[in-house]
């Protein structure tokens, strides 16, 4: 049957089932529950790229343009990468025989660096920077708005390629 996500459970997930059993781990078949919860939340993103489009498209207009835009994006992409990563990694796709069994490139990258890391950064960019506005009096631009992020975004890059290098 081989990595076809199905609604019913294929042969390949009685194989899987029965080699965890025979190690002593209990294994649930991938089926009905994953790919509800895939098409679910792949629904839920589907309308908030709508949203967000929509945010782009007219980032022009002021009460829009106080929601930045361009973060808000940010966050819709890195939320979408921990999503994409989280499939991959948490075993709800069928990847056996495929070079994606163990790639760490999906493990650390997309959803630990590009999805967590990457949207923690941007909602506590968007916060310091209504913190700097509203308590602070200082503008939201300049180099003690991004510096500090620009630091953390050298820390995660090293940790990234120490992780990958080991």
């Amino acid at each position: 049957m081989g990595n076809a996500l199905s609604f019913g459970t294929t042969e390949s997930e009685e194989q899987r089932v029965l080699a965890g059993g025979a190690l002593g781990l209990a294994v649930d078949p991938r089926g009905t529950a994953d790919i509800a919860m895939i098409t679910a939340i792949s629904a839920v993103y589907g309308i908030d790229a709508v949203a967000v489009g929509y945010l782009l498209w007219n980032r022009r207009y002021p009460p829009l343009r106080s929601k930045s835009p361009a973060i808000m994006a940010g966050c819709m992409a890195a939320a979408v990468l921990w999503f994409a990563g989280d499939i991959q990694v948490n075993g709800h796709a069928p990847l056996a025989a495929t070079q994606m069994t163990n790639c760490r490139a999906f493990g650390v990258w997309v959803r630990i660096l590009l999805g967590v890391c990457a949207l923690s950064a941007l909602i506590a960019m968007r916060s310091y920077g209504l913190y700097r506005v509203f308590c602070r009096n200082l503008p939201y631009n300049g180099l003690g708005l991004y510096l500090p992020f620009a630091g953390y975004g050298v820390c995660i890059l090293a940790y990234g390629v120490v992780s990958q290098a080991v």
